[in-house]
């Protein structure tokens, strides 16, 4: 935790001060700015405010050694100016990176300056910053203060904050120091970007009477947070855009049937989780933006004793009305964030829904042509069945241990001489011989349509046998339905219940130790009633101790018999 300095609050041209920052070392582009925004006496409305672009060194020189900043110090004070000069000095800086990522540079610094170390001291002494900036700017977390300090004589009100994250793009750090006594705001702000210095230049314009406000730069705070909120939730409003665009281009090609584009659909599913999980942080980012602009807010509206004078009290309520309206804004860029996250995580449960009916479609296609193969497999495992006799039969008769001779028959059925020449023979008459027949073959024949005839009979009595009849591997035979093992109905197991020995009370505890409920017995009743006339009926029907089977009370003999449960 960090405690802010009030002894002794300012930052000094220290070299432990100084080398927090890495100064211009060659490496600043065109994107590289600093700006001088410059406000006093009466003004106008429709005087515009005095604005400096700080390109080189020579521009720095002129400006840092200008009448209006030299002549307000007093060279004796370094904490507040001698001259009572109402309005504003800024200085805004380009956006500063941090050091390590310019590796020419060789510093340990933690950010980075577009200009010299000496133009930065002359800054310091200048511009009364607090020494807290240092370390708000390294935490990588939004942070804001207020210090009223007070030393000869003079107020001097101190207002630092930061909006910094490393998962988010416009972070910023002010700086300022209100001196209630020259009614003067002098303050630099870190990290600005081009389109943010148009619209700090286009506020200080519309509204030229807050330019000796006390609450002017806590109001830029607020403007800036709330263009920062505006900027996340439209970065986050155009993923979630660019995800649901994708995401309804797979529900188009899932519907089709369309199997081609995996990779898209597994690079758009994770892009779907990365974006939700952007949304969650832009509103947990945007809620300590609200939380810390709310308790800055109220912490100086009560604390700055400037800002409740009578000349500041039409400025100051407008100011709280704008920093309420900032609130509100807040609160629906939340909202955006949150219902964007909700969106997105409907349209990836409706794709996996998709996803699981295609597929679920899928599987019962191919469930189909699995039917449609085992028919056609059943089809020809049965035609081969009926082949089977007849090429088994047909191989043991060509088998050599046969010898059949002399047994032919031309095509009128009659035996043809023994010295004709009988079908394929090689002979020397084979030309000259007629055509005959083997006699086996009607052997053949008959004996192969009885074995085809004895395979269709059995396979049409084993289809016909109930699967609860056949046995599985280990010989057991398979259990009936309604039975738990085969032999022995379930009903018969559940009425076994009712032959154990009668209950010594009427009601039975529940789980929780009350008595079960008298609708409970009554049902039971008709059961043990049936039961009770049939011990009656059959002495042996049930079995006392040791075995043998009593109905005259035996059992209890010698004490005293249990009450009926009923």
């Amino acid at each position: 935790m960090e405690w802010p300095a009030e002894t002794d609050p300012y930052l000094t041209t220290a070299q432990s001060d100084v080398e927090f920052f890495e100064y211009d070392c060659g490496l600043a582009d065109e994107n590289d700015f600093c700006l001088a925004l410059t406000m006093h006496g009466t003004v106008q409305p429709t005087t515009d405010i005095v604005w400096k672009r700080l390109e080189d060194a020579e521009c720095w020189d002129q400006w840092l050694e200008s009448p209006v900043l030299s002549s307000r110090n007093d060279p004796q004070s370094s904490t507040a100016p001698v001259t009572k000069v109402p309005g504003f000095e800024l200085l805004l800086s380009s956006p500063v990176p941090r050091a390590f990522e310019f590796s020419d540079c060789g510093s340990d610094a933690h950010f980075y300056l577009p200009i010299s170390e000496d133009h930065w001291k002359k800054v310091i002494q200048l511009f009364h910053m607090h020494n807290s900036i240092k370390d708000a700017m390294s935490a990588d977390k939004s942070y804001s203060s207020f210090l009223a300090y007070q030393a000869n004589g003079t107020t001097v009100e101190m207002f630092t904050a930061t909006m910094t994250s490393r998962d988010w793009d416009w972070n910023c750090s002010i700086s300022a120091t209100y001196f209630p006594e020259a009614q003067l705001t002098v303050g630099v702000i870190f990290n600005c970007h081009l389109d943010q210095k148009d619209m700090i230049l286009n506020m200080l314009n519309r509204s030229p009477e807050v330019k000796d406000h006390p609450l002017l730069m806590l109001g830029l705070y607020c403007e800036l947070q709330r263009d920062r909120a505006d900027r996340l939730a439209k970065r986050v409003a155009a993923h979630t855009i660019e995800v649901l665009e994708d995401m309804e281009y797979l529900s188009d090609v899932t519907k089709v049937g369309d199997k081609s584009p995996d990779n898209k659909r597994a690079k758009t599913h994770i892009q779907l989780r990365l974006v939700i999980s952007e949304c969650k942080k832009a509103v947990e980012e945007i809620r300590a933006a609200k939380l810390q602009t709310k308790r800055i807010t109220d912490d100086i509206c009560e604390k700055s004793e400037a800002s409740k004078q009578p000349y500041f009290r039409k400025a100051t309520a407008r100011y709280k009305c704008r920093f309420d309206q900032i609130q509100i804004e807040l609160d629906g860029r939340m909202a955006q964030c949150r219902i964007a996250a909700e969106d997105l995580t409907y349209a990836g449960d409706r794709a996996l829904a998709e996803q699981a009916q295609v597929s679920a479609e899928q599987a019962r296609e191919e469930a189909a042509a699995a039917a449609r193969q085992a028919k056609t497999g059943k089809v020809i495992a049965f035609l081969a069945m009926l082949y089977l006799p007849m090429t088994s039969i047909a191989t043991i008769f060509a088998m050599p241990v046969f010898e059949f001779q002399n047994y032919w028959w031309d095509m009128g059925f009659h035996r043809p001489p023994p010295d004709t020449p009988k079908s394929g023979s090689d002979g020397k008459n084979a030309e000259a011989g007629g055509e005959v027949a083997s006699g086996y073959f009607t052997l053949y024949l008959i004996i192969s349509i009885l074995l085809t005839v004895v395979t269709l009979v059995s396979y049409c009595i084993y289809a016909k046998e109930s699967p609860t009849n056949r046995t599985n591997g280990n010989g057991i035979r398979n259990p009936k339905p309604g039975t738990s093992s085969g032999s022995i109905p379930t009903t018969e197991n559940s009425m076994t219940a009712a032959l154990s020995p009668p209950r010594q009370t009427q009601t039975q505890p529940g789980h929780n130790g009350d008595s079960l409920p008298a609708s409970d017995l009554d049902e039971k009743r008709p059961i043990l009633e049936t039961f009770r006339s049939y011990f009656s009926r059959n002495g042996n029907g049930s079995r006392g101790e040791g075995g043998n089977g009593n109905t005259d009370g035996s059992r209890y003999r010698g004490r005293s018999q249990p009450s009926s449960p009923v």
